[in-house]
């Protein structure tokens, strides 16, 4: 049995498709926030979708608009932006933006998994340093199901591998979420056993002007490729 990568960033843009400006006509500057999109995730997207032999997507629009890493009924998939809109609107919006989303990544995994391949899922993500009022300690979260075996393998394979070649980076499972939370990864674990899915959460600090993004973009990618290729060999 083989593994194979699928690489997703539900959280890259913070674009409005033109039809749907008017909804956010004098806050404009919330898109730009952490409220609009995931900052500096589409990076990190971007370096690993070019370098890893992997299968590739991210979202074009704001999640503000509806947002693609949650599942169709949940409260929050609309966001106060939209969550007014008529069913209609509402409607139009998921045929035309989040069901081909989720639709295609469906089609990647089990396409994927008709070949008797182990689906991983990396889905890349980033959070705000503070919420609340509260920091939160930690660089890097792998979010997974601690129930999954090979979900649990190698997100601690992971944070063994970066305490070697990242040692000042902090790394915590589950945090600053938990990964059987309500998402994508979530809901297709529960439909394809053979599917692994991963949240990876970036502490947006990490991308401001005090650090060199481009170093630790490169870092993080080595430390993942030395992550697969490790599980690779404990396949064969």
């Amino acid at each position: 049995m083989t593994d194979c990568y699928l690489i997703t960033c539900e959280h890259a843009s913070s674009e409005v498709p033109q039809e749907y400006t008017y909804l956010f006509a004098g806050q404009e500057s919330a898109l730009k926030t952490h409220r609009g999109y995931d900052i500096g995730s589409k990076q990190v997207y971007e370096r690993f979708a070019d370098e890893l032999p992997c299968w590739s997507q991210a979202g074009n629009y704001t999640r503000l608009l509806v947002d693609l890493n949650r599942t169709v009924n949940h409260p929050q998939l609309f966001s106060s932006f939209t969550r007014s809109l008529s069913a209609a609107d509402k409607k139009m919006i998921l045929e035309k933006f989040y069901f081909p989303y989720v639709s295609n990544l469906e089609k990647a995994i089990t396409q994927r998994l008709e070949t008797q391949e182990r689906v991983f899922h990396l889905s890349l993500h980033s959070f705000t340093p503070t919420i609340n009022e509260k920091e939160r300690n930690n660089d890097i979260g792998f979010l997974y199901d601690p129930q999954h075996a090979a979900e649990k393998k190698l997100c601690l394979l992971w944070q063994s591998v970066l305490k070697e070649q990242m040692p000042s980076f902090h790394v915590r499972m589950n945090y600053p979420y938990k990964g059987t939370s309500n998402g994508l990864t979530s809901h297709f674990r529960k439909k394809y056993p053979k599917y692994h899915g991963i949240e990876v959460e970036i502490n947006q600090r990490l991308f401001s002007a005090k650090h060199s993004v481009s170093d630790f973009i490169a870092q993080f990618l080595k430390s993942f490729t030395t992550v697969s290729d490790v599980m690779k060999n404990s396949q064969a």
